[in-house]
């Protein structure tokens, strides 16, 4: 599926107009697609605002003669609207939104759409509130009213089980809190000329090939995951039964020298055990002989789980920025310290960096970010980097193309999820270019953690090793 910008769909908007096509034959072309996909309905009620989805909603109405609808309208009616208004006070019953109660077999929200900027109030504001308790199917016109242009709820919101998308699929309708709100997506092509969509990841963008009889661990790479600390044991282990689950041929944590019983303990079939300097607390000590050795014979690293906030995980993520020609993946406690200094990322270098930032991260690396999916794709080119940018729905860029996961669950808001990602990434990276692995990476985790969600039978019981354990029923598909 192809996602656009709202800035994109009004531009492509902006040049069909421009070419001959009037504002009325879009409205016309998108009322419908809304009348065929009501054709089946009755007891229909629209809600309508004064602009451009309002005229959809109006002049839908105007196509259902023959239904029972009733229209309920608000707001200052733009030219267009108050014509389409007059014509269908002729043939159906119509009033003021602020007399709505709930009635309905369909409710059709056309109030706003696209360009919310505030918290919706007064009769706006309760029209949504009564739809969302009446038991109505609730069907959204373009972008559910609530949500502004990054898919953000700004308060009251429509929350519908079908929404009909004019043009193309917008990213308010799916980042961020979209998912909750706006349901199954029917696109409806009205003829616009789109431009640089984003793609939402699918499952047949992620096939899993067979592997080949004559292959050898050698094939499949040497991962090498560098974190810990006394406070944060967890996280490279996580990392690291993740990566080795996900496939990698030698998966290698590294951790600080002092917790070498701790981890002794603890290690996975199949992974093996390298230390760096500490303080004896369990805090790393930078040491360029040592990281020097840990870069020899590793693919990739990972660096940054659990590896805490300090100047040696500063310069340990500077140094192999400038000397490592691998896949270097930075995450977590890595991202912190890259922070501090990103214009290393400028300088030249062999490494293929990738960032894999929560959106509180990212802002850190980027300020002026405000959940525009172009702001990733310009900050990955600027940097020269592959970026994924993790929330409920996930941006993933290389600086050409952008990448939009959907998979998961709420149940992956608790700590370690990351950790599980940053070793899955780790593995791919190992055997697929940057962007192909956040790909296949993010769209698996999330599989599996829906997966995992499921057995558990609720979402409050997820572990990171219940994701991890996942992840072999996730790969089989």
């Amino acid at each position: 599926m192809k996602v656009y910008t709202v800035a994109s769909v009004k531009q492509a908007e902006y040049e069909i107009m421009k070419s001959g096509i009037s504002e009325e034959q879009l409205i016309d072309r998108a009322s419908s697609y809304i009348a065929e996909f009501l054709r089946e309905e009755d007891d229909i009620v629209f809600l309508c605002g004064g602009g451009n989805n309002g005229s959809d909603g109006l002049a839908c109405a105007l196509k259902l003669k023959d239904k029972n609808v009733t229209v309920f309208y608000g707001g200052n009616p733009n030219p267009i609207n108050a014509r389409l208004l007059e014509q269908v006070k002729q043939i159906h019953k119509t009033h003021p939104i602020y007399k709505y109660n709930g009635d309905g077999k369909v409710v059709v929200d056309c109030i706003l759409g696209t360009g919310l900027n505030r918290p919706l109030s007064g009769d706006f504001a309760q029209a949504v509130r009564i739809a969302n308790y009446s038991k109505a199917k609730k069907v959204a016109i373009d972008v559910p009213t609530g949500l502004d242009d990054t898919g953000t709820s700004l308060g009251d919101t429509f929350v519908a089980d079908v929404t009909l998308v004019m043009g193309g699929v917008k990213t308010s309708d799916v980042l961020n809190d979209a998912l909750d709100y706006a349901g199954k997506l029917i696109p409806c092509d009205i003829g616009l000329c789109l431009k640089n969509p984003a793609t939402v990841v699918t499952k047949r963008d992620v096939t899993i090939e067979k592997r080949k009889r004559n292959s050898h661990k050698g094939s499949y790479g040497k991962v090498k995951i560098i974190g810990g600390c006394a406070r944060f044991v967890g996280a490279p282990l996580f990392a690291s039964v993740a990566c080795c689950t996900s496939g990698a041929g030698i998966t290698t944590m590294v951790v600080p020298a002092s917790q070498r019983i701790v981890y002794s303990q603890s290690a996975f079939d199949g992974m093996t055990l390298d230390f760096l300097p500490d303080d004896g607390n369990g805090n790393f000590v930078y040491c360029d002989a040592e990281v020097n050795r840990i870069m020899q014979n590793a693919d990739v690293i990972v660096i940054g789980p659990g590896m805490g906030d300090s100047e040696a995980t500063c310069s340990y993520v500077e140094h192999l920025i400038k000397n490592f020609s691998g896949t270097l993946v930075i995450d977590a406690d890595g991202l912190n310290a890259l922070s501090k200094r990103k214009e290393i990322l400028l300088n030249p270098r062999s490494s293929q960096v990738i960032l894999t930032p929560h959106v509180g991260e990212f802002r850190r690396l980027n300020k002026s970010y405000s959940g525009d999916i172009m702001q990733v794709k310009e900050f990955a080119k600027e940097y020269n980097v592959t970026l994924v940018v993790k929330s409920a729905t996930s941006i993933i860029s290389d600086g050409n193309e952008i990448a939009i996961n959907v998979t998961g669950t709420p149940s992956m808001s608790k700590g370690g999820s990351g950790d599980v990602l940053s070793g899955v990434i780790g593995a791919f990276s190992a055997v697929r270019s940057p962007i192909d692995a956040l790909k296949f990476a993010c769209y698996y985790c999330g599989l599996a953690a829906e997966i995992a969600e499921q057995n558990e039978g609720n979402q409050l019981s997820l572990t990171p090793m219940d994701m991890i354990s996942a992840l072999p029923v996730a790969y089989k598909g």
